[in-house]
């Protein structure tokens, strides 16, 4: 046999051993999910990527803060305007969906009636997420933390007040170690 050849079986071998690994990995990964949060990471990981490169936010946090926010893409605030990260309409002209929603006052659950903002579609959302998150003044010692250190990101945002929930970080945290979001 020719050294070509040879070079082609070798190149060819390490490819299939490759993609069984990929696929084993992800097979594992899968294991152990319910069918709804396999769903919603395959439907979303792709997107939490594309804008955790752009960003520099962790995509575990980015998912993680997607599935909790939107209860694994079936919140009604989701379906109706296709906010998965909770954003609030602010002083923003940008289309509103308002809707009642928990918030924690003095560590107590109260139901409010708030405007989140509304987008064309889920990518809007998730790069809207990330502006945010890079954007604002009260968001900036996030960028501190090394981007593999999920667990610190999870509390500074909660730090920050991107939520009310005093199990914030706990709740975001779960959700990527249950899961294997990282």
């Amino acid at each position: 046999m020719s050294l070509l050849r040879r070079l082609i079986v070798i190149a060819l071998s390490i490819y299939v051993l490759f993609w069984v690994m990929d696929w084993y990995h992800d097979r594992r990964a899968a294991q152990g999910r319910p069918g709804h949060v396999h769903a919603f990471v395959q439907r979303y990981s792709g997107m939490a990527q594309e804008v955790s490169m752009q960003s520099g936010v962790p995509a575990p946090l980015i998912l993680a803060v997607g599935a909790l926010e939107s209860s694994w893409g079936s919140s009604e605030l989701t379906q109706r305007s296709n906010n998965f990260f909770g954003i609030k309409a602010g002083n923003s002209s940008q289309p509103t969906c308002c809707l009642p929603t928990q918030e924690f006052v003095n560590r107590r659950a109260r139901t409010v009636k708030a405007c989140f903002r509304a987008y064309d579609d889920p990518r809007g959302s998730f790069r809207d997420f990330a502006r945010l998150l890079s954007s604002e003044e009260r968001y900036r010692n996030l960028f501190d933390h090394h981007p593999g250190d999920y667990a610190r990101w999870a509390q500074s945002l909660q730090d920050s007040g991107y939520a009310t929930d005093p199990n914030y970080a706990k709740k975001l945290i779960r959700v990527i170690q249950q899961y294997r979001l990282h």
